[in-house]
Formats: C-alpha cells, sequence, structure tokens
C-alpha cells in the first residue's frame, strides 16, 4: 500500500512519427511513447517550501511555495509549474519534495518537458489523493508550459506521453483533443525505427520557436481563420502576400494532409509506405518551415541514400534528432554510411537507437 502523501510516477518520451508545428494551430498529429523517460517520486507535506533533488539534472532547488513565479530559467520550472498549476485550480499543497530520476535525453526532441511535467504532476496529484486521468493530466500539462515556463507549445507531447500505447501510434485531432490508437508495426514485418541524435540540443521556448508560432497566427488572421486547421485549399494561401508567412502556412497545411495520408496507410497495413510521406515532410520543414539543421539535412539524405525507406526530422527542430524508417535488414548499411558522413562532416558520430512505440505514463513503486 502507498504511503499517504506519496506516490511515484513515470512518464515516456515521445517520437513523433510525423506531424510537426501542426499542434498549435489545432491540427493533426501522429506520435508515439518510447520506452525511454523521467521519473517522478513525491512527498506532499505542511514545510510551505518545495524542494526538488534531481539526478537527471545533477542539481537541487528549493523555494517558499508560495513564492513560485513564471519562469523558464531552468529545469526546475517545469516542476515549479505544476505545483503552481495545481494550486491554482484548488488542489492542496501546502508543501512537496520531488526526486527525479530518468533516461531521456533532454533537447533532444523527445518531449523531454513534456515527461517532467506529466510525471510530476500525476504524482503530485496521486500524493494529493486525487485521481490521474490522462486527458485532464494532458491539458494542464500544456496549461504549464505555456502559462508558467512561458513556452507556446501545442496538445501534441502532453497527449503522447499520457496516452502512449505499446505498437501504437496516435493519431491525434489537437482541436477536438481526441485521440486514436493506430497499430504501427516494426519487427513483425520486417522494419525498424533508428532514431539519429545530432547532439545539437533545442528549446521549445526558444525565440525562433515563438517566431514560427506567431508567423501561423499572422497568416491565420490574414486568412479570416482562427487556426490553419480550418484551411483545405492550400491555393487560398496565395492569398498571403508576404513570402515568409505563406510558406509557414503551406507547412502546417500540407503536413496535416499528410499526417492523415500516413494515418490511412497505417490503417491498410502498407507501413512500408509511408516513407516517401515521411521524406516529404521534412523537405516541408526544412525549406517552407526553416527549422532544421546542416546536421539533420545531412542524418536524412545520407540514409535515404544508403536505402532507408523514409526520414526526417522529429520534434520542432533547430537541432534534436532525425527519425530512419528502413527494412531492418539495411540497419548496419544505413548506420555506416550516416555515421561516416556525420563523422567526416561535424568530426564525431551521432547516437542511434531503435525505437518503438511504448505504453504511455504509469504509477510506480516507491
Amino acid at each position: 500500500m502507498r504511503p499517504p502523501g506519496q506516490a511515484c510516477w513515470f512518464a515516456p518520451g515521445r517520437v513523433n512519427l510525423i506531424g510537426d508545428h501542426t499542434d498549435y494551430q489545432l491540427g493533426w498529429v501522429l506520435p508515439f511513447a518510447i520506452a525511454q523517460g523521467t521519473t517522478v517520486k513525491v512527498e506532499v507535506n505542511d514545510t510551505s517550501r518545495l524542494d526538488v533533488r534531481s539526478s537527471l539534472f545533477g542539481s537541487a532547488t528549493s523555494k517558499r511555495i508560495d513564492a513560485l513565479a513564471p519562469n523558464s530559467d531552468a529545469w526546475s520550472a517545469y516542476v515549479e509549474g505544476a505545483v503552481a498549476t495545481l494550486r491554482a485550480d484548488g488542489v492542496v499543497i501546502d508543501g512537496a519534495r520531488v526526486w527525479i530520476d530518468g533516461n531521456l535525453p533532454v533537447g533532444a526532441g523527445l518531449a523531454s518537458s513534456a515527461s517532467l511535467t506529466c510525471a510530476t504532476l500525476a504524482a503530485l496529484l496521486a500524493a494529493a489523493g486525487l485521481e490521474v486521468e490522462p486527458t485532464p493530466i494532458a491539458r494542464l500539462g500544456q496549461r504549464v508550459e505555456n502559462e508558467f515556463v512561458q513556452s507556446p507549445v501545442g496538445y501534441m507531447d502532453p497527449a503522447a506521453v499520457m496516452f502512449g500505447s505499446s505498437g501504437h501510434a496516435l493519431l491525434i485531432d489537437t482541436r477536438a483533443q481526441q485521440v486514436q490508437a493506430i497499430a504501427l508495426p516494426t519487427m513483425s514485418v520486417g522494419l525498424a525505427l533508428l532514431l539519429f541524435d545530432t547532439g545539437q540540443r533545442h528549446s521549445t521556448s526558444s525565440a525562433a520557436y515563438a517566431e514560427r508560432v506567431n508567423e501561423c497566427r499572422v497568416a491565420a488572421a490574414a486568412l479570416s481563420v482562427t487556426s490553419l486547421r480550418e484551411v483545405s485549399d492550400i491555393g487560398s494561401l496565395e492569398l498571403l502576400v508576404d513570402d515568409v508567412v505563406q510558406r509557414r502556412a503551406r507547412h502546417v497545411v500540407s503536413e496535416n494532409e499528410r499526417v492523415l495520408a500516413v494515418a490511412e496507410l497505417l490503417g491498410l497495413g502498407r507501413p512500408r509506405d509511408i516513407g516517401p510521406v515521411l521524406y516529404d515532410s521534412h523537405s516541408s520543414l526544412r525549406d517552407d518551415y526553416e527549422v532544421s539543421t546542416p546536421q539533420l539535412d545531412l542524418i536524412v539524405e545520407e540514409a535515404m541514400q544508403a536505402g532507408a525507406l523514409g526520414a526526417r526530422l522529429t520534434g520542432a527542430g533547430f537541432g534534436g534528432s532525425a527519425l530512419v524508417l528502413l527494412d531492418r535488414k539495411d540497419i548496419t548499411q544505413v548506420t555506416k554510411q550516416v555515421f561516416a558522413a556525420f563523422e567526416r562532416a561535424w568530426g564525431q558520430a551521432p547516437t542511434v537507437r531503435e525505437v518503438s512505440p511504448s505504453a504511455g505514463a504509469s504509477p510506480q513503486p516507491l
């Protein structure tokens, strides 16, 4: 039995199969949870302080719980934001001690912030004796990042973290906040998904990310729609006179179409055929949205030349990781070519791991 006032939760990271920079325009996304993630243990108390320790970040913080204020200064902001948001919603937390551990790379485009935030929210609610449900936690997670950490992210990451399903990608309608699990077979059909981490770290609270968000808002306003999700005719984007704004909108509108195309192919049992759509997504992120980097482009192009079925950057871009879909028999060949080219260009190899759809957030033993 759980001791009173204590709880421990794990929340995974996520890889986005396709659908980047669409969620903050209420579009479609298709991510999946992965095995790596963040474990948060919480003990609520009456000390009037929030004490946080992390082996993952190698540091500790201590603040008065009634003095928590919006900030994006450090990793601890996500924990502080979780506490402050719950308190603002009426959850009684008079003090807490939080311990953080995990094996999810930070800044690699794998939703490490959502993983930390959602694990913290779930553990705090459980420690307070309250119910933990995926949809409310996902919504709270987005609020923490938007309002407290001041990062204008959408619904995708916290939803993927909470609703992850082993063997399945998640088709998420971020406008309706509805999630549909779609089988994503790999090993059973001779395929593999490799994640190449460039080592370039990024942040969704960066100025470049916020700039893209604002450009999409400008496009939506110019087209007299609430969000670019409402635009189905890509030809209508010609009405946008600013070339940059038009290209940003073109990516979002075309990416929504690609997400639905991949979901349809997976539903038909044709996972091999999604490869070209993944590559088209990368081209759009590179050219229209301009969030790729030379390192990401090199991985994608070298992988395709070596025989991959498809490849794209995954996550927000500006660094992070690239996802490669390939036949299992080609893993050695593709990895060798990518490593060799990356080492020639940058003096070191990227890290690589095979990823597969895994379960979402769950309680852990204390």
